[in-house]
């Protein structure tokens, strides 16, 4: 298991937003596999709290290759857009080159997500499913509802729309869109750095994506199928 990162290392968060295949479980509550059919991270600088790169493509899915209407009123991802992208272990490897262009390594970066679904469930699955190994730098994360229960008393962190109204933060874009999703969590991640909160960011899930700060909850989540926010809510480090 990797060494634990110190806060002095940690220079950049890389938050992470997948959006996947879906269908309303009212319609069909057995329906899979779910497959990635976004890609984005945006890299923000602790030292100054601004976003320095970005990577956003969108996936190809090729186990079920059309896309459900339920998927595209939720996502407002169109079957054209998936039809053109690349599939998922290309755009995985053009994720994995992003990181090693931008200088971003396990010892200075940490991933963000709302939630633990995607770097816990989705991409393990995904990645198994194609007989793709998880780097280690995917698995070790921050759960952004951690810092946030612990700066807001210990309450059980909402959604991320519910996050930004409790920290006063505008909802930019489209919820559901995993570009915007990710900035907007990026926004939270910056307001929950800056006092009063002064948050230390720091894993919540290791490599065997156990919690590594107190103890996880489980949430269900959207895309049909309580994907996203299968999320832990233990406390993490404050200054």
């Amino acid at each position: 298991m990797a060494a634990a990162r110190t806060e002095s290392e940690i220079a950049f968060l890389l938050v992470l937003d997948f959006e996947a295949t879906c269908q309303d479980r009212d319609i069909d509550p057995s329906w899979g596999p779910q497959e990635v059919i976004e890609f984005p991270t945006v890299a923000v600088e602790i030292a100054t709290r601004t976003i320095v790169s970005e990577f956003h493509e969108y996936v190809r899915p090729t186990a079920r290759p059309l896309l459900e209407p339920f998927c595209t009123a939720l996502t407002h991802i169109e079957q054209a857009t998936v039809d053109a992208a690349r599939t998922f272990a290309e755009v995985f490897a053009a994720h994995r080159a992003w990181l090693t262009a931008n200088g971003f390594t396990e010892r200075n970066a940490l991933f963000v997500t709302c939630g633990d679904w995607d770097l816990k469930s989705m991409l393990p699955r995904q990645c198994d499913a194609l007989g793709i190994e998880v780097p280690m730098f995917y698995r070790r994360w921050a759960n952004i509802k951690v810092p946030f229960s612990d700066a807001t008393g210990g309450r059980r962190a909402p959604g991320m729309d519910g996050m930004l109204r409790t920290l006063r933060l505008p909802l930019d874009g489209h919820h559901h869109s995993g570009i915007d999703d990710s900035r907007n969590i990026a926004k939270i991640a910056c307001a929950l750095l800056d006092p009063p909160h002064s948050w230390v960011p720091c894993p919540t899930r290791d490599a065997d994506g156990d919690a590594t700060r107190g103890r996880g909850r489980g949430r269900g989540g959207h895309h049909g199928r309580g994907g996203h926010g299968a999320g832990g809510d233990g406390p993490c480090t404050l200054r």
